[in-house]
């Protein structure tokens, strides 16, 4: 499909195709009238000689007939065209029916066609008939075609004519057929290219485009009127007539120049229709068919200031319009049929107004007894009801989501007291207890092991502490962040070094794959280097010995840079990766491991305030952290970026 657009975006094959159009249109229109003139003269049952056609027969009767003006109008100089060596029309008037011979070349013995043409006159005029109707004519005219037409006229040229087109009358439709295809295949190319340019991608119009499509309407109608005009006055005789035409013409310079005439009056005004269909097919394309249009923008102002006036005041506007027209039709005395129209028309308005206010009354009552799961059929509403039930449903929608992220804050609340009384209780109930076995009576070594509790749940509870105040600057944004380019891949080293111990002692392997050396990422080095820590803490303590963590960054479209964590977790994941993000949820739902619970929030918090995004994937006992950070761009690419600008 690309290709194609591509190839009916070419400019010069666009004007190769409106080239081959008019060829294409003109020769079809040939073939087609040549194929109907053929049909006429029953040249497909076998009527190979022109001089047996009823169209030469029709064509000697008429020059038979207007041969009797010319001859009698010039009875000292007979026109040259009627002389033997002139014309292969034989012909002898005479007066009155078979009276005295006025004129006579009557020289054929064996003519190819032969008949007798009566002349009449009467009150309207004169006319002519190849019957004897009873009443005497003025004239008798005999005719006769040669039967070897030597005289160089017109009948020879239609012989030769239609002997050509006879041979090639099978010919002549496959031709037209070829043609129509030839002109359909240009056609859908030409309308496949409307509104593409060369070398740019999508729709684009032009200022053609641009003009209101109903008034680019009326400028084609207004132009294809102009040639009409031009072609009911064009000197012609029955311009539209080809089957006339061929058979009125006298040589084949004759019948090329009438042709080339109908060409340059019928093209000009097909281009003109085949401008507005291929402007037509842009705008469609381009959805703006129906937007820019006079009439559109008209019905956009009535809509607008519709729109404006009260919702009283419409509806009054509308009920005056109603009876005005009312009054109308009674005052005109029209058919009862329309008045009966109208009062059933009023009636149906009456009953929808009525629905459509009930719909919303059931609606504004179901929401004031606090069913939100009402829902509204607003398919037959229209107006101002329509945008009311549109308004009830926001408000229901709106109500649903304020109580679910209330009983979300309250669950959360009541997670996160239950979660920090029981983390603060366990080392602080430690203390105490100690504290009181320190003031006792206790031996050196007992008072070393008491100490030395004390001050690993101090430490706890200093951490856990540490931790709710960094997770609640994070969630808050009260923390700086400086964003800079930083190398991944000596982030990565550096926060793998710094866990080297701890990872050696879960027997935890760290692999590392990432895509550049050189990739950086435009971040905050001291909160990234926590966000590492966090997540290579929490392998620590939830990974299985002897697994191994995988860590990768490579490039991703949109200019970012994708960081994926996996590690096996040693205990089942009985929580969903959402949950696990949340404050105080821990991976073993026991809590005997040591932390807060807080690391996996508090590095989301901080990679999005590094204008990144963190989620989790859980598949099994895989664990997946995936963090995306904006891409920093080299210093270098920079220098040459602005050396080729």
């Amino acid at each position: 499909m690309k290709e194609n657009s591509k190839i009916s975006s070419v400019l010069a094959l666009k004007v190769l195709a409106l080239i081959t159009v008019s060829i294409a249109a003109i020769g079809m229109v040939l073939c087609a009238f040549c194929v109907s003139y053929l049909l006429s003269c029953k040249a497909y049952d076998g009527v190979s000689d022109y001089e047996h056609t009823d169209n030469c027969d029709i064509r000697l009767q008429q020059d038979a007939y207007e041969a009797v003006f010319e001859i009698i109008n010039t009875p000292h100089a007979y026109p040259e065209e009627y002389r033997e060596e002139n014309s292969n029309l034989s012909l002898q008037i005479m007066e009155g029916n078979y009276g005295s011979v006025i004129y006579s070349n009557f020289t054929e013995r064996d003519p190819a066609v032969s008949g007798t043409v009566y002349v009449y006159e009467d009150g309207d005029g004169w006319y002519h008939s190849n019957r004897s109707d009873g009443i005497n004519p003025a004239y008798t005219v005999e005719y006769a075609l040669k039967s070897e037409l030597t005289a160089n006229d017109s009948y020879r040229f239609r012989s030769s004519l239609y002997r050509r087109l006879y041979n090639a009358r099978f010919a002549l439709p496959v031709l037209a057929a070829l043609l129509g295809l030839l002109l359909i295949i240009d056609l859908v190319f030409l309308f496949s290219g409307a509104g593409r340019r060369e070398g740019v991608p999508g729709i684009h119009l032009s200022w053609i485009d641009r003009i209101p499509l109903d008034l680019y309407a009326g400028i084609c109608a207004v132009i294809i009127m102009v040639f009409v005009g031009i072609v009911s006055i064009w000197p012609i005789e029955n311009i539209f007539e080809l089957g006339n035409i061929i058979t009125n013409t006298d040589g084949y310079s004759e019948l090329l120049t009438k042709t080339i005439d109908i060409a340059i009056l019928l093209v000009p005004a097909g281009y003109v229709i085949l401008s507005f269909l291929l402007t037509f097919a842009a705008r469609l394309k381009a959805g703006q068919w129906y937007r820019n249009t006079v009439i559109g923008l008209l019905a956009s102002l009535i809509i607008n200031f519709a729109k404006m006036i009260p919702s009283v005041a419409r509806v009054l506007l509308i009920y005056t319009v109603f009876w005005l027209l009312f009054i109308f039709f009674w005052a005109g005395y029209y058919p009862r049929l329309i008045h009966l129209f109208m009062i059933i028309l009023g009636g149906l308005t009456v009953i929808w107004i009525a629905y459509q206010c009930t719909q919303l009354k059931k609606a504004g009552s179901a929401l004031a007894e606090g069913d939100m799961d009402y829902e509204i059929d607003d398919r037959f509403m229209t107006g101002p009801f329509k945008e009311h039930a549109e308004n009830l449903h926001s408000v229901r929608n709106g109500v649903q989501i304020a109580v679910e992220q209330q009983m979300k804050s309250e669950r959360l609340k009541t997670e996160l007291i239950t979660n920090v009384s029981h983390d603060i209780k366990t080392p602080l109930t430690s203390i105490v207890n100690y504290v009181d076995l320190l003031q006792k009576k206790h031996t050196p070594e007992e008072e070393e092991m008491y100490l030395d509790v004390l001050a690993r749940n101090s430490a706890r509870l200093k951490k856990l502490t540490e931790d709710l105040v960094e997770a609640s600057k994070a969630s808050t944004g009260n923390i700086p962040v400086e964003l800079v380019p930083i190398n991944i891949r000596e982030m990565i080293d550096q926060s793998v070094a710094e866990y080297s111990d701890k990872l050696d002692a879960g027997k935890l392997k760290v692999i590392v794959n990432v895509e550049e050396p050189s990739l950086a990422v435009l971040a905050d080095g001291r909160l990234l280097w926590r966000v590492f820590g966090n997540l290579l803490s929490n392998c620590v303590k939830y990974a299985q010995s002897g697994t191994r963590i995988y860590l990768d960054a490579f490039r991703i479209p949109g200019s970012k840079v994708r960081i994926i964590m996996k590690n096996t977790s040693r205990d089942q994941l009985n929580v969903s990766s959402d949950e696990l993000m949340q404050r105080f949820v821990r991976g073993d739902q026991s809590r005997t491991t040591e932390g807060s619970g807080l690391g996996l929030n508090i590095a989301k918090s901080l990679v999005e305030l590094q204008h990144g995004t963190f989620d989790l994937m859980i598949d099994g006992d895989l664990f997946k952290a995936l963090i995306e950070l904006p891409e920093a761009v080299h210093e270098e690419e920079d220098r040459d970026t602005e050396g080729k600008q």
